[in-house]
Order: structure tokens, then C-alpha cells, then sequence
């Protein structure tokens, strides 16, 4: 599941060597790039921000965000999530199974840059896997956005990935 991204070009302080220009908006979907191409640097500068509201993060109080290209150029650009676009999937306890969860566990793991012969259902989240705290915080997030549950990071570290399945169905009260 990917959010799409309306970026608008709010001011361009300077010289784009890019092109950039003021009212320019850009489509992205989730974190791809568009096929006409985008600028590096700006990517670079906005690729913590898209990453975090891809997997359902929140800006503080605006969603105007400052970026400075690596050419030196200041370049503000707005970033919107598209509404409409973004599908949270909260399935009730009828529709969820043990197995369901673990697969979408392990296909969450695959998708945030875990090496699948490291996912097994035995396997530690912090010692087999070695889940860095991004990689936790987005698992956290996909769990919250997929499931409607919420889960701790010191909480999640001990769990194996099987623990971690029948944890979710016990709590949404599955069989």
C-alpha cells in the first residue's frame, strides 16, 4: 500500500539548476520518483519526511516543509498526502487469521529492507533480524495503520515474528 504525494514548489530562492519554478506541482506515488525524473538533491532533502508519512506519520502543525538541495539552492516545497488515496486496512477479528498476520508481518518486513532468509517465524525481531529503530517505528506504524493496535518499540524487540502474530490476533480477539 503506498500514499500519494502532491508536492508544490512554494519559492525558489536563488538558482535551481533543476528548473524548479514557483507553482510547479509534482505527483509522487508513495516513494517513487515521477518517469519524467526528479531532482537528487531535492529527493535527498525530502525522502525523511515522505518515508515517515508513507507509513502514516503526522507533521507537527504544517505541511510545509523547507528543503535545501545539495547544489545550495533553497528551494520550499509544500507536501500534501493526496486525500482519497490512501486505503487503511483495519480488518476485523472474523477476517484475521494467525496465518494472515504473519504474512502480512513478513511481507511488512521484506517491504522496510529486512533480508527474507532472516524471516522466519521463530526469528527475534532485535537479535535474529537486528531491526534498527526506523525499521521498528515503521513495523509499529504498519501494525497501528493495518490492524488497529497499538505497540511500544521495548515492546516488540523480544517478540519472535510468531510471537508477534498470535500477540495481534489475541488482541483483536481471534481464534
Amino acid at each position: 500500500m503506498s500514499v500519494n504525494f502532491k508536492l508544490k514548489v512554494k519559492k525558489v530562492s536563488g538558482f535551481c539548476h533543476y528548473g524548479f519554478k514557483e507553482g510547479q506541482e509534482i505527483v509522487l506515488n508513495g516513494l517513487h520518483t515521477p518517469k519524467e525524473g526528479f531532482c537528487g538533491g531535492a529527493y535527498h532533502a525530502l525522502f525523511p519526511y515522505l518515508n515517515m508519512l508513507n507509513f502514516g506519520g503526522k507533521l507537527p502543525s504544517t505541511d510545509i516543509i523547507n528543503a535545501t538541495c545539495a547544489d545550495g539552492g533553497k528551494v520550499i516545497f509544500e507536501i500534501k498526502v493526496e486525500q482519497g488515496k490512501e486505503e487503511v486496512n483495519i480488518m476485523n477479528a472474523e477476517k484475521r487469521s494467525g496465518l494472515e498476520a504473519y504474512t502480512e508481518i513478513k511481507n511488512t518486513l521484506i517491504k522496510i529492507g529486512i533480508d527474507e532468509d532472516n524471516i522466519k517465524p521463530e526469528s527475534i525481531l532485535s537479535t535474529d533480524i537486528d531491526m534498527d529503530s526506523t525499521e521498528v517505528v515503521e513495523l509499529i506504524i504498519h501494525i497501528e495503520k493495518n490492524f488497529g493496535l497499538s505497540f511500544e518499540s521495548c515492546e516488540l524487540k523480544d517478540y519472535t515474528i510468531s510471537q508477534l502474530s498470535e500477540e495481534i490476533c489475541s488482541r483483536l480477539g481471534a481464534q
